[in-house]
């Protein structure tokens, strides 16, 4: 068991420290089985018992979708889904380790030393392009990513304009044809659109003759737009109805500006002039200075293939306006992929190498383009190269010590094993020391870091529940129900699930491995390593109420079914609906909609007392709650604090005929122990309840206790679905 003990540890330090643990691989291959007991308390050997996982599952503690939420600390209510793993505590004496033999031919020590180097440098060679590759994987993520904001944000401002100008259009013509005249301008309604659009430099009119008749901002010029070209193309084409100018130098703004074009018709459908919006170049470079590029990368704004790639505004380096410019690279590239792409290239004036991702604007002759550069986002990848290069000489002068003396080289590995030991400060995992009363005795720095404190020193000393669990300002945690003590206390191996709070009251979810610590088989204290959990709960998250999701539903579900067959115990499951929400949306809008919808999910949170319930969005404006070890009348009494809590914030609901406010209606279906009833019936009987409470009129509770016949009936009926 030894050497299996020490592979996993291997490849749970290669899995964690990435090139520092290929180079443990290679270098070491198998360590002392103490050492690895003392490193990694969670590599020994897996063992499951009935009284250890009976004992473990009363002192899990469950995690909610919201405890990734520092700001806000709630008690713990998901079960987590991972089972206890029990593994034994026996630590085999320092001297079974394996060593290597002493004499060995000079030939074979050489062969082998220089067949380890190479190993080695081939490893952190392929760890180093792998890391390379992610990198620059990121980079092109994150160029897409900025990307798409810029070219949702650039298309909504630019359809903002193009609605006004259409619409400023419409009015001119409206005057007109109501007899106000040829040179009817429509100023007041001119004006009104101009304080709607701040992006825009100056709106003017210009008459069929191409003289400017009104502006907005400054006094019209004398000088004819006739010249301009986009005059002269919707002055010869009746269909062209919108056009994004050519970069251009405003008479009047005295800056390079882009015009918008919308044309002004006749009655007969003539061109009877034009509405302009002036936009300047710089309003664009200011906003893509806002983004978050690095300090050498670009942001560019060009015309499609249709205006020939015409530069209309770059940020770093600044280019010549109107320039059709652009690398082979990305012609061919666009021209694969004409929507949106990424490519490299060593674009722009200053020839520096960035990875660019362009996308084609939504219904607009445009493209976007954001490049980051590779000297910006590789910096800390070419620090990471010259640390596995520094590993890699360093194991060469290790191994080329090793081939003169063999016993000193033992002694060097035994150096570097210390050296790792340390390493494990530095690891993003937290690391506690516990005596055999539960009192911290040392802690490496992510878990000061993990556990708000400002030194070791606030933590060394202190009971573990006082640190983990009696600052929980929204839902204190009892001694007696603290898992950790019971770990300590039981002097048992496992994995285990819990909240943590923070010195400041804040809780996260943490996942944790106690192991015992023993000498000449007498327990002299435990060694907790833990990780942060908020990016894996974050996912069974919903967004918008920040419940659990339609994932973390059904596996809690699927879960704790399993649990109520090997218990025989009681379950219960609530559908919740709120009545009317079509309405709500049509009379309040689907903004008040969203936020009716978080409040009605805080007011089912606020109603679950118990940490094992959950609440869940299950789509739409449904919601389902899980109540394990609950009958049908409990199950009525959560529901009747779901209404009472909802009813007690009087939300506004002007379209429902129910009343004033909202309401929702709620189905229960209870199943009790021993019901042959499977997963689906379960769900088809909540469903049915609250498709029975809908159609009596809503804003109440039906619910169903679920036997051997209501199962089967639950079975046979078809789903229904309620208004």
């Amino acid at each position: 068991m030894p050497r299996r003990r020490s592979t996993i540890f291997v490849n749970s330090v290669v899995k964690q420290w990435g090139a520092a643990g290929s180079l443990l691989q290679a270098a070491f291959g198998r360590l002392p089985p103490h050492f690895v007991h003392f490193v990694m308390p969670h590599s020994g050997r897996h063992c499951h018992s009935k009284t250890s996982a009976a004992r473990h599952h009363k002192t899990q503690r469950r995690l909610t979708p919201t405890e990734h939420m520092p700001a806000q600390p709630t008690p713990a209510t998901a079960q987590h889904d991972m089972p206890t793993i029990h593994r034994d505590t026996h630590q085999p004496h320092p001297a079974t380790a394996w060593r290597l033999p002493v004499a060995r031919p000079h030939a074979t020590l050489f062969a082998f030393v220089l067949i380890a180097n190479l190993f080695v440098y081939a490893v952190l060679g392929v760890v180093a392009h792998l890391s390379y590759l992610q990198v620059k994987e990121k980079a092109a993520a994150k160029s897409r990513s900025l990307n798409a904001l810029l070219a949702e944000n650039v298309t909504a401002e630019l359809e903002r304009i193009k609605l006004g100008l259409v619409a400023c259009a419409a009015e001119v013509f409206r005057q007109r044809r109501e007899g106000a005249g040829p040179e009817a301008t429509a100023p007041d309604f001119l004006h009104l659109v101009r304080r709607q659009l701040p992006m825009a430099a100056n709106l003017i009119v210009i008459d069929r003759a191409g003289t400017v008749i009104f502006s907005t901002d400054f006094p019209p010029t004398k000088r004819s737009a006739s010249e301009r070209a986009y005059f002269q193309r919707f002055a010869a084409d009746p269909s062209l109805t919108f056009q994004i100018s050519e970069p251009l130098l405003g008479w009047m703004v005295e800056k390079p500006v882009l015009h918008l074009v919308a044309r002004i018709p006749t009655r007969d459908g003539a061109f009877d002039g034009l509405v302009v919006a002036a936009v300047t170049v710089d309003w664009f470079i200011a906003k893509f200075q806002a983004m978050d590029i690095g300090e050498q990368g670009a942001v560019v704004l060009r015309g499609d293939a249709s205006r020939n790639f015409d530069l209309l505004a770059r940020f770093r380096p600044t280019g010549k306006i109107g320039e059709t410019i652009v690398s082979d690279t990305f012609r061919a590239t666009i021209a694969a992929h004409p929507a949106q792409g990424t490519y490299e290239a060593n674009a722009g004036n200053d020839g520096i190498h960035r990875t660019f991702s362009y996308q084609k604007l939504e219904g607009l002759p445009l493209i976007t383009l954001v490049g980051l550069a590779s000297e910006d986002y590789l910096v800390e990848w070419q620090h990471r190269a010259l640390s596995l290069l520094a590993v890699a000489l360093g194991f060469s002068l290790m191994t080329g010590a090793a081939s003169a003396f063999v016993v000193r080289a033992w002694r060097r590995q035994a150096e570097s094993a210390e050296q790792i030991r340390l390493l494990l400060n530095y690891t993003a995992s937290g690391i506690i020391g516990l005596d055999r009363q539960g009192h911290c005795t040392f802690c490496n720095p992510a878990a000061v870091r993990m556990l708000g404190a400002r030194s070791e020193q606030d933590l060394v000393g202190q009971d573990i529940h006082a640190i983990i669990h009696g600052r929980a300002e929204a839902h204190p945690c009892r001694p007696a129900a603290c898992p950790m003590l019971t770990e300590v206390a039981a002097a048992d191996l496992g994995i285990h699930r819990d909240v943590f709070w923070q010195l400041d009251g804040r809780g996260f979810p943490v996942e944790y491995w106690a192991h015992p610590q023993r000498r000449k088989g007498e327990f002299i204290g435990t060694v907790v390593t833990f990780i942060d959990l908020r990016d894996r709960v974050l996912a069974n998250t919903d967004a918008l109420t920040e419940l659990a999701n339609r994932h973390r539903f059904d596996e809690t579900l699927a879960a704790e079914w399993s649990r109520r067959l090997r218990a025989e115990d009681d379950f219960a499951l609530l559908l919740i609906d709120v009545d009317h929400f079509k309405a709500y949306n049509d009379t309040h809008g689907h903004v008040a909609g969203d936020d009716c919808l978080r409040q009605v999910a805080r007011a089912i949170q606020r109603a679950l007392e118990r940490e094992t319930d959950l609440a869940a969005r299950y789509g739409g404006e449904e919601f389902a709650c899980i109540l394990p070890g609950t009958n049908e009348a409990g199950a009525w009494r959560v529901a009747e604090r779901i209404r009472a809590e909802l009813a007690s914030l009087a939300l506004p609901h002007a379209g429902s005929p129910v009343g004033p406010c909202v309401t929702v209606s709620i189905g229960i279906v209870a199943v009790p122990p021993g019901c042959p009833a499977e997963v689906k019936d379960v769900l088809r009987a909540a469903d049915a309840q609250l498709y029975k409470a809908k159609s009596a009129g809503r804003d109440r509770i039906c619910a169903q206790t679920l036997d051997a016949a209501a199962a089967t009936a639950a079975e046979q009926a078809p789903a229904q679905n309620g208004a």
